[in-house]
């Protein structure tokens, strides 16, 4: 049995699984979006989930263009000073249709959580692909910050809320939330997209993490 000291190092639980496909979209170096190779999309952002309102009425404006087409949290937008986010980075945020790769990879990742005593329970999953000029990118060389709206039917008092990050290769991360004080939403650093599944735990339990 892994300790939460343990985790908290790796950071990284290395499981034995594969993320599956998702919809792959061609991303210009403007951060335009098209399928198939059609080079006459223009830079577009497809509505406006690129826009996060805390309950206190803070807008978050993404700095990152794409196509932000996910329901089901109240939002997605990457808040890093647009001056430190890597060159022609443009972002696919949409609701998740991972496979039952991606599926097992959150399972396991959900019971090597109770395993070392933390009682999580998995909400709002989104699928969130990162372009950097238009070729997509598993991994950036340095972090950015990615916020979510937390749906008010996710919410409950007394609880904190994370991330739980599924990528190729059968990585599976914990990412905390840096702004736990705000129940209306998430906000984690990462290097890395894929599957984000928001999860949620009593209070104190994502520690080992931070």
């Amino acid at each position: 049995m892994l300790s939460g000291k343990t985790l908290q190092k790796i950071g990284v639980f290395a499981l034995a699984v594969t993320l599956a496909a998702v919809p792959v979209m061609a991303v210009n170096a403007a951060g335009g979006t098209g399928g198939g190779g059609n080079t006459d999309n223009k830079t577009e952002i497809v509505s406006k989930a690129d826009v996060v309102t805390t309950d206190s009425g803070v807008v978050l404006n993404s700095t990152v263009p794409g196509t932000y087409t996910a329901t089901v949290v109240e939002g997605i937008a990457i808040t890093t000073a647009k001056a430190e986010v890597p060159e022609g980075l443009a972002l696919a945020a949409t609701n998740s249709f991972h496979g039952s790769a991606a599926t097992k990879s959150i399972n396991d990742g959900m019971a090597l959580l109770a395993l070392n005593g933390i009682a999580a329970a998995n909400g709002p999953e989104v699928d969130v692909l990162g372009y950097v000029k238009g070729a997509k990118a598993t991994d950036l060389s340095t972090p950015v910050t990615v916020v979510m709206g937390v749906p008010a039917s996710f919410r409950e008092a007394g609880y904190e809320y994370a991330v739980l990050l599924i990528q190729e290769g059968g990585r599976v991360s914990v990412l905390p939330d840096k702004e736990a004080a705000d129940p209306s939403i998430v906000a984690v650093e990462t290097q890395g997209f894929g599957v984000y599944v928001l999860i949620k735990a009593p209070a104190g339990s994502f520690d080992s993490f931070k």
